[in-house]
């Protein structure tokens, strides 16, 4: 394992290459998926907010924008986020746990 400014970085066992989490660090482009989410965000009636402090830019502006547009904000988070204020529902609890309960329930299971 390397040292990276004190950090441990895993190694892949294949390549011996540094593994990164699969999250977009400062500085890094966004993915086309995050392209896709805004096109289908323009047609959102109900946006679920799960597992996100909801802190940082350009999704932290989700939330409003969908209220912006008529439409409505839950959130399923431990913890505060920046957009607790605009959410119709909070449910203060791990998305891991929550969402599959929340489809059962929904699917009537």
């Amino acid at each position: 394992m390397q040292l990276l400014e004190g950090v441990a970085v895993p190694a892949c066992p294949t390549c011996g290459a540094n593994l990164k989490p699969a999250v977009v660090l400062f500085g890094e482009m966004l993915p086309p998926a995050f392209e896709e989410a805004s096109v289908e965000l323009e047609g959102c009636d109900l946006l679920l907010c799960c597992g996100s402090s909801l802190q940082v830019y350009p999704v932290a502006h989700m939330p409003a924008a969908v209220l912006g547009r008529g439409g409505t904000v839950a959130i399923v988070n431990v913890g505060e986020t920046g957009a607790d204020r605009m959410a119709a529902v909070k449910i203060e609890r791990r998305a891991g746990d929550t969402l599959p309960a929340l489809v059962a329930r929904l699917s009537g299971s």
